[in-house]
């Protein structure tokens, strides 16, 4: 019987401070909940779009069933895609699932939308979703589960698919006319085109392309908001510029060359706006000059010199022919 006790007491001695543990540590925490948001982006005119962040909120929380006071808050979502890549990252809608345990069973509602990008030439999805969250108990109504679901209305509130985003980008085409019969058509002329965008909007200049070569980092808009482009051109040559987002105005200016009249055309003189797949503007240099094509007066007295000797001439042959 001692020898029974004696055993017992170890025991005790080794399995409290191992419970004691366990109570320390607690009971691993569930992987949060998460539902996705369904969303897509098309790049238009085969453009290549620069990193582009979408930030969905959640308002306007609703208690539908159960005894909370409010709906708990639910943090923003940012949605992100890559330079040039339309695959989409961190679009997970990460609930807290304790806080909505902590109040028991219940439905919740929220708006969801897609705040308005501030980056030219990105287009916000305005649809509206509905956000829901039910707070229930499992299957074997021994513990609340959270679980969720998104719905996203469209016009005349038919359901959609998913959020979808643009990225609108177009291009702009400067050829150069040399015309004149003393145009020189091998010279360079030096060119400047001029980009100006809202200040309110941000613009990523390394996408931007210049005859297939991307500027690259650490261009940019200045102060002013404009970004400005040296080239020269030659005659029947041009400058392409691509990827150049929706909104952006533009001027094309020229270097003034002694004895050339030059005229730019723009296709659209009231709208120099990228607004489409393609603009086009032209710059003329023309160069003119009288070419001699007569008898100049540094000539006049020998022609009369002539003329009087063939008068003579003539006048001698008749009286000739008159005395024979």
């Amino acid at each position: 019987m001692k020898r029974f006790l004696a055993i017992l007491l170890v025991l005790s001695l080794l399995l409290v401070p191992m419970a004691a543990f366990a109570e320390d540590e607690g009971e691993a925490p569930k992987a949060p909940i998460t539902t996705k948001i369904p969303k897509t982006l098309e790049v238009i005119n085969e453009a290549v779009n620069p990193e582009l962040e979408f930030t969905f909120e959640f308002t306007n929380g609703e208690v539908i069933d159960g005894t909370a006071e409010a709906a708990p808050d639910i943090d923003p979502v940012t949605v992100k895609f890559g330079e040039g890549s339309t695959d989409i990252s961190n679009n997970d809608i990460v609930l807290n699932e304790a806080a909505f345990k902590t109040l028991g069973v219940g439905r919740y509602k929220y708006d969801l939308q897609e705040k308005a990008s501030d980056v030219l030439g990105a287009v916000t999805d305005e649809r509206t979703g509905e956000f829901w969250v039910y707070v229930t108990y499992n299957a074997e109504l021994e513990d609340l589960e959270v679980t969720s679901y998104l719905v996203l209305y469209g016009e005349n509130e038919e359901k959609g698919d998913s959020f979808k985003n643009e990225f609108r980008a177009g291009s702009l085409e400067v050829t150069k006319t040399v015309a004149g019969n003393m145009g020189d058509k091998t010279q360079d002329f030096e060119i400047t085109i001029t980009f100006t965008k809202p200040a309110e909007k941000k613009v990523d200049a390394s996408v931007i392309k210049v005859n297939g070569e991307f500027l690259g980092e650490g261009v940019g808009f200045d102060e002013n908001n404009t970004l400005t482009i040296n080239a020269t051109i030659k005659h029947k040559e041009k400058i392409v510029i691509d990827n150049l987002p929706y909104g952006l105005t533009y001027v094309v200016t020229e270097k003034e060359y002694d004895g050339y009249d030059t005229v730019i055309k723009y296709e659209d003189e009231e709208n120099k706006v990228i607004d489409s797949k393609l603009d086009k503007v032209e710059v003329i240099n023309t160069k003119e000059t009288d070419v001699p094509t007569g008898i100049t007066l540094d000539n006049m007295p020998y022609i009369i010199l002539m003329a009087v000797a063939l008068v003579g001439l003539g006048a001698f042959a008749l009286r000739k022919r008159a005395q024979n």
